[in-house]
């Protein structure tokens, strides 16, 4: 496989409602984020996904709202 493959391949993808819960946000702040390219999104089908290291790194840059 390519290098790129096995790196898509090792990536842990969380969904929506883990991710508002791991930010502290709702649903709208979500899309918002998604649409202004604050937070990137892979879809899946017709289904909304996050990676994992994008949610953690915007968690260590920005922190979340409940203050965790």
């Amino acid at each position: 496989m390519l290098p790129i493959m096995v790196t898509a391949a090792q990536t842990t993808l969380l969904s929506r409602k883990e991710v508002m819960e791991k930010l502290g946000v709702c649903e709208v702040t979500l899309y918002n984020w998604r649409k202004s390219g604050y937070l990137e999104a892979v879809k899946v089908g017709r289904k909304v996904f996050y990676r994992q290291e994008d949610v953690l790194k915007t968690l260590e840059l920005h922190g979340d709202k409940n203050g965790k």
